[in-house]
This record gives C-alpha cells, sequence and structure tokens, in this order.
C-alpha cells in the first residue's frame, strides 16, 4: 500500500458504528467523521441483525473486523455457487466488469 494515501472523509459519509467505541480504531473513525461533519450510526446491538442494519443504513463507511468479512464473502460465493444457467452467465460477466473497472481505476 502507498504511505502517501490519504482517507478523506466528507460530510456526505455516512459511517455504521459496529467496533466497539473502546477499540481505539473504532475511536479514530469517529473522531474523523466527526471533524468532517460526517453522519455516524449505531448498529442495533444485535450483530444477528447487523445485515439489517447495513440494509437500512447503506453506510460509505463500515470498518469491521476480518472475520466478519469472511464471514460475509463465504456467504456470497455460496449463493453465486448455487446459481445455474443464465443467472450465472450473467453474474459471472458483471463480477468481470466490475472486477476490470477496479483494477483500471486504483
Amino acid at each position: 500500500m502507498d504511505s502517501n494515501k490519504e482517507v478523506n472523509f466528507k460530510h456526505t459519509d455516512f459511517h455504521l458504528s459496529y467496533l466497539p467505541l473502546a477499540h481505539i480504531f473504532e475511536r479514530v473513525l469517529v473522531y474523523s467523521c466527526l471533524s468532517k461533519g460526517a453522519t455516524i450510526g449505531m448498529y442495533n446491538g444485535d450483530t444477528l441483525k447487523l445485515k439489517q442494519d447495513l440494509l437500512d443504513y447503506r453506510p460509505t463507511i463500515f470498518a469491521s473486523v476480518p472475520r466478519l468479512y469472511n464471514r460475509f464473502y463465504d456467504i456470497m460465493n455460496m449463493n453465486f455457487n448455487a446459481l445455474k444457467g443464465v443467472k450465472k452467465s450473467i453474474m459471472n460477466k458483471g463480477l468481470k466488469v466490475k472486477l476490470d473497472n477496479l483494477k483500471n481505476n486504483s
């Protein structure tokens, strides 16, 4: 990773606070959002309903732990692998286009 890159929060950003405020990384995120006037939402307290909070709030900033990201990845892969026929072809094409765009715009 380039050490010259910065994360620039904007007043239009929305951070869904999921990590405990005692966690130093969460504090840095909250302070950064507050300094730029970004909105901060707190999750409902039930990790089993975190998916619903993500759907409801649609945050532009969401920091979490690798275990949760791995869980999301596993669920998405399971759903992708269950697709058949035309749906699978469309999903593969869309995923390829997205990954190509991410590589070209970095």
